[in-house]
């Protein structure tokens, strides 16, 4: 057991009498050691004619003191404890061994050890071993030491401690009441008055050295049990061998007859018991007093109840906060004052209370005598009576001004706040609102205040509305309100607006309340849809710049096919004619010109590769022929295989020009990317259509997309392709994960008619 009530001038003077105690008896063993060694009889029987302390004695008084010394200089260090550990296990050997020569009629050599004493001049066969009393006080003291600081060893160490100063007590009387038979005979024969005090010294030491455990700590407490210990002990323990020691020298001496020292004593210890038990009456009855004033005056309400909640008692602030008188109380329950919405709370408590003792603290309402609510914080224990009988004591605190600080903290910050908030009870019930709500709302104060907030909602709404704030009833998490549905409130005119809501739930003077934060999000919803029709519009102008720019490479391409291709056609032929009439006649003229027949067919070639880039014919053919020469010219210039698949149910596709047009070029831009990015060796294309959509997918086996990399300020070419699919109101999907490759996959609505 260890006390935490202790005092802490008793306790540093148990820790100081300690070390005296152990510096006294390491002196003992040390002045008897002296007294062998130097043959003073007084150092080593105190008087000629009385039992001598051994020189073994001697030696286990000297560690044993140094063991006590060395256990409270530094009871934390491992070195020092260990110290003292094995000096007390040499004060235990010591004993024991002893023990076991008288047990076992044997002899260990060490009775002589120090010190050699002629058994002729002694008296008697054994004149250097101890007595087997005290041989049995060094083992107890030995086992006490070395047990002290040991958690599950200190109840023995105790115990060990007080067997040990019990027989030290023994040998004591013997010599004060002359009864020789606790001294010299039987087991306690030849034990030397220094000897049965050095027993009881030192195990007194062991007892004042740990005074916050066992016994002492209640001896050394500062509660009433404490200060009776220290009041009756020393009667216990002192005035009976006083009183005694007095009788007898008393009629030894003539003084008084034995009849009256009898009498004598009996008066004079009930006089001093009956002193003392007043004393210590008068000052338990004054701190019961002072206890008492302090439980009357406590500002906290304190309430004692049985186990079932009936009331026993309780101090003026409780029936002050509860409105009922003692009396009123005593016909009263504690389940009477508990307000209904707390009940499954207190049940709670009580099921904690019976598994371990305590509730609380926690926070309900109280219900007054004349019916009001008063917020109080409950905490208590369960205690037991003298009779064995379970209470339940109560600390009752009344919580209102710290609920209307709380309440106030937070409707400053309400109000402070620049968006309209609104402080919502558990059933819709508007408790509080700021300025920008009303001002949002165009509602005063007390209009909003006491409203169901469902009438904020437009009609249309408030079903769903009141639906929507019973799940969030249920699930209390803090979140937005839901942002894909579209949330409007009401002006007090009629008008609706947009709002975007953010609910928090908190607790409120013990209520669940929620905090509804609105923003009129009006000007942003319109600035939005500006941005819309702006983002709308250059996507419709650069739908109008691709088709100018498709428009303008088919006229182009068209141009130089016409013109161009037509005059370089004329041109080769009369080249050619030329060139077969110079065969034989001009030979030099003639090789002059089949070097520019050459060059107009490579003009010819390089022309129609730039009608191609500019508007392939294949594309007059159908997407099917136009995607099949895109891959052939795509393989021939990267060597990266490629692979086309198609799935459609008719013969062809049923896209018109500008979808056409608008896939093949961003099938162009796919294969650019991967030549340029990807470091793959494999390409496959898919085009598929069904009755809704038509969709193609590009698939390389490269590298992949590496993270951020669409959001590189030079990467035009996806961003281009989404343009494309946009205008068509399709749809792109990008998979990629480095070292996998990448899968662009295009979906176009079609026109099923």
């Amino acid at each position: 057991m260890q006390n935490r009530n202790i005092d802490l001038a008793i306790l540093a003077r148990c820790e100081w009498m300690a070390r005296i105690f152990a510096l006294a008896v390491a002196s003992l063993g040390l002045a008897a050691l002296l007294g062998w060694a130097l043959d003073i009889v007084t150092l080593k029987s105190v008087m000629t004619g009385w039992a001598t302390m051994k020189a073994n004695t001697a030696m286990g008084f000297l560690l044993a003191g140094a063991s006590l010394f060395f256990a409270n200089r530094k009871p934390d260090a491992l070195a020092w404890r260990n110290l003292h550990v094995a000096l007390a296990a040499g004060v235990a050997l010591l004993g024991l061994s002893t023990l076991g020569e008288y047990l076992f009629t044997v002899d260990f050599g060490i009775d002589q050890l120090l010190f050699t004493v002629d058994p002729a001049s002694a008296g008697h066969a054994l004149p250097g071993r101890m007595a087997m009393a005290t041989a049995a006080g060094f083992a107890l003291t030995g086992l006490a030491l070395a047990l002290l600081d040991m958690r599950r060893g200190r109840a023995v160490s105790m115990a060990a401690a007080l067997l040990a100063n019990l027989i030290g007590m023994l040998a004591v009387l013997g010599y004060v009441y002359d009864v020789t038979a606790l001294y010299d005979a039987g087991p306690y024969s030849s034990v030397a008055l220094h000897t049965a005090l050095g027993l009881v010294v030192v195990n007194c030491g062991v007892l004042l050295a740990r005074p916050r455990r066992g016994l002492m700590a209640v001896v050394t407490s500062n509660t009433a049990g404490g200060m009776i210990a220290r009041r009756l002990l020393p009667l216990a323990l002192v005035a009976p061998f006083l009183i005694g020691w007095l009788r007898l020298e008393g009629e030894k001496s003539g003084l008084i007859s034995s009849e009256f020292g009898i009498t004598l004593a009996t008066i004079t210890y009930v006089s001093l018991l009956t002193s003392v038990i007043w004393r210590t009456a008068a000052v338990l009855c004054a701190s019961d007093q002072k206890l008492r004033d302090l439980y009357q005056l406590s500002p906290m309400g304190i309430v004692l109840t049985d186990i079932k909640g009936r009331h026993v008692e309780s101090n003026q602030a409780f029936q002050k906060m509860s409105g009922y008188s003692e009396s009123e109380l005593m016909a009263l329950d504690s389940h009477t004052l508990t307000s209904r919405a707390y009940k499954a709370d207190e049940a709670r408590q009580f099921e904690r209370l019976a598994r371990t003792g305590l509730y609380g603290p926690y926070e309900q309402e109280c219900v007054r005598k004349d019916g009001s609510l008063v917020p109080v914080q409950l905490s208590g224990m369960l205690i037991i009576g003298s009779g064995g009988q379970k209470y339940i004591c109560s600390i009752v605190e009344d919580i209102t001004e710290r609920k209307q600080a709380e309440r106030a903290q937070v409707q400053k910050i309400v109000e402070a706040a620049p968006d309209p908030m609104l402080l919502i009870a558990n059933n819709g019930i508007i408790t509080f609102a700021n300025r920008a709500a009303q001002s949002t709302f165009g509602y005063p104060f007390q209009d909003l205040k006491g409203q169901n907030v469902d009438n904020l909602v437009p009609l249309k709404s408030r079903s769903g509305h009141a639906h929507y704030r019973h799940l969030f009833d249920i699930s209390r998490t803090q979140h937005p309100m839901d942002l894909k549905r579209p949330l409007a409130a009401m002006h007090k005119d009629g008008t609706e607006f947009p709002v975007e809501i953010s609910l928090s739930p908190f607790q409120m003077d013990g209520q669940p309340v929620v905090i509804a934060s609105i923003r009129d999000i009006t000007e942003r919803k319109r600035a939005a849809e500006l941005l819309e029709q702006s983002l709308a519009q250059l996507r419709r102008l650069s739908d109008h710049q691709q088709n100018i720019k498709e428009d303008e490479r088919k006229r182009i391409a068209q141009d130089i096919h016409d013109d161009l291709g037509q005059n370089l056609l004329v041109l080769k032929m009369d080249v050619t004619m030329l060139y077969v009439r110079t065969g034989n006649s001009h030979p030099k003229l003639h090789e002059r010109v089949a070097g520019v027949l050459n060059n107009i067919d490579a003009t010819i070639k390089s022309l129609k590769s730039i009608m191609n880039d500019l508007r392939p014919a294949t594309l007059e053919l159908g997407l099917h022929p136009a995607v099949e020469w895109q891959l052939k010219q795509f393989e021939r210039s990267s060597g990266i295989a490629c692979k086309l698949t198609t799935i459609v149910p008719e013969p062809e596709f049923k896209l018109d020009e500008t979808m056409i047009s608008a896939v093949f070029r961003i099938l162009q831009e796919s294969l650019t990317n991967v030549a340029r990015h990807a470091q793959a060796t494999e390409v496959e294309i898919v085009l598929s259509q069904d009755e809704r959509s038509f969709s193609m997918k590009v698939k390389d086996n490269g590298q992949g997309l590496q993270p951020g990399d669409r959001m590189k300020a030079n990467s035009f070419g996806l961003m281009g392709i989404e343009e494309r699919i946009h205008s068509l109101g399709g749809e792109l999907i990008i998979a990629s994960s480095p070292g996998k490759g990448t899968a662009l996959s295009i979906s176009i609505p079609v026109d099923s008619g």
